[in-house]
């Protein structure tokens, strides 16, 4: 066993912008059916209970000279609520894979050949926010894996305004952008009965140079085959096991 420590850090997000071209005529209020078709997407995610997809995603790293260089993953995420996720992630600047079976979670640098566990909560919505608060690790777009998607995105939104009707991959999309207060989201929503999510942007208004996330979906399988001991960790020949290092909170504490 080697005793080191597992630091894992927040992803940097982003990538260019795509213009929807073509307005819709026949929409009296577009801000209406923006919100309509907003509805419908976070209907669509909150009932899928066993699903997968994929992810294709660019992101922005900013410099110091402010510059933006655009990095490249792919993501494949597989999800069984309210307690199994396995997410495969490859890209520039890491190889992980992190699995959570509803009693512990792994994280496994696939490049390095060192994994990290932990005991987990019962649910994914819950070690999802101790990720975040006790190790300080985000899950790429993770609020798509919880019981109520669009929960934390409602609280931010200011504004939203359809754009028109777009592509993505030569499919036909509902193109919005939604401003929050501290970033912008652009979502191409197929046309059709189910209001599945086709792509993403985000935009980070309140960082240096607002860099941007862009993450392209495929593969939407609400019915997957996918073995139940996929989700539970077994570690590979020769892995080398290693810590987590847990976010120190003390001075968050109030003082007495």
């Amino acid at each position: 066993m080697i005793n080191s420590i597992f630091i894992v850090g927040t992803i940097l997000l982003s990538s260019p912008l795509v213009v929807a071209a073509q307005p819709v005529s026949f929409n009296p209020s577009p801000d209406a059916r923006a919100n309509q078709i907003f509805s419908q997407t976070c209907n669509f995610l909150k009932a899928q209970k066993f699903f997968s997809f994929d992810l294709d995603i660019t992101y922005d790293n900013v410099l110091n000279s402010g510059q933006k260089v655009q990095y490249s993953a792919y993501q494949i995420v597989k999800v069984r609520k309210p307690n199994s996720l396995q997410v495969d992630y490859k890209g520039d600047q890491r190889n992980t894979r992190f699995y959570y079976d509803g009693k512990t979670f792994t994280w496994l640098n696939t490049d390095d050949n060192l994994y990290a566990t932990q005991p987990a909560p019962a649910t994914i919505d819950d070690t999802v926010a101790l990720l975040e608060t006790q190790y300080g690790i985000t899950l790429p777009l993770s609020n798509l894996v919880v019981s109520d998607p669009c929960k934390i995105i409602r609280g931010n939104i200011e504004h939203i305004e359809y754009v028109g009707s777009g592509f993505v991959n030569r499919t036909p999309a509902h193109h919005l952008f939604i401003t929050g207060k501290d970033r912008d989201w652009q979502l191409w929503v197929r046309e059709g009965e189910k209001a599945i999510p086709l792509k993403i942007v985000i935009t980070y208004k309140d960082q240096p140079s607002q860099p941007q996330y862009t993450a392209i979906f495929s593969n939407w399988n609400s019915n997957p085959t996918i073995p139940k001991n996929s989700f539970s960790f077994v570690a590979p020949p020769d892995a080398g096991q290693i810590n987590f290092l847990q976010i120190d909170h003390t001075n968050d504490l109030p003082k007495k």
